[in-house]
């Protein structure tokens, strides 16, 4: 077995070890385009839908704009503009059934494998993002997230499995009152774990199939997620490109 395959294997057993007792089962379900531009930037628009299949119920839908910049082999700037519409569950107070959600995040992303080398076997992605979030009727949400995945280069051309490890850091922690228990929002709040794969039908479109564990570490219960993606990358036809110059 060789080191690649090693660290792979050992990396699943981590993430599949949490410490959690289950909750609901639920499913995010994405569609993406991604724009290569000039000068090493990139412009990405999604559109999310997330169902509990516990309850069997919507969820919400999640509308998001990125943007990054590559600024070496190793290194990425991000940011992005999330907007999310789900149902209300204050409905009687404001008589609206739907609730929208917004989002605002930027950081950075390095590889290490590409700093020093070894890429060739596997790429290792070391992401830190600060986020702002605000809903009606809740505390603005500020996030501190820190994301590790591996990605192991195999021969496959087709499939590139990888897992990851994710912790959630939140500032303004408070407590509320419920049932007779009271739960804790903030700090270290959340670890989120997936193991998953990515299928490259061709240099434009792939697929991402992933199984998230989202391990809250407060009384709540953790939920397993189901995750699928479906991207679609416009890249500049240089054989196009080429042509129109003569």
């Amino acid at each position: 077995m060789t080191t690649k395959h090693s660290i792979f294997i050992a990396i699943v057993c981590l993430s599949l070890g949490a410490n959690a007792q289950f909750g609901d089962v639920l499913s995010r379900t994405t569609i993406e385009a991604k724009f290569d531009l000039p000068k090493k930037f990139s412009l990405g628009v999604a559109v999310q839908s997330r169902f509990n299949f516990s309850n069997t119920s919507y969820d919400r839908t999640m509308y998001t704009v990125s943007a990054s910049y590559d600024a070496t082999k190793w290194l990425r700037l991000n940011g992005s503009f999330r907007h999310g519409v789900q149902s209300n569950p204050n409905v009687l107070i404001d008589g609206k059934n739907l609730l929208s959600r917004y989002r605002y995040s930027g950081g950075i992303r390095l590889n290490p494998a590409a700093l020093f080398g070894f890429d060739k076997y596997v790429d290792i992605y070391l992401s830190s993002n600060y986020q702002f979030g605000d809903l009606k009727f809740e505390r603005p949400r500020y996030i501190w997230r820190n994301k590790i995945t591996v990605k192991p280069n195999l021969k496959s051309k087709i499939f590139k499995p990888y897992v990851s490890a994710e912790s959630f850091y939140r500032f303004n922690q408070y407590y509320y009152l419920v049932g007779n228990t009271f739960v804790t929002v903030g700090l270290m709040n959340e670890m989120r774990y997936e193991v998953g794969t990515q299928i490259d039908f061709n240099k434009k479109n792939s697929l991402e199939i992933g199984l998230m564990l989202r391990d809250y570490q407060t009384k709540k219960n953790s939920n397993l997620v189901l995750c699928l993606t479906y991207s679609h990358t416009f890249r500049k036809d240089k054989k196009s490109k080429s042509k129109a110059s003569q």
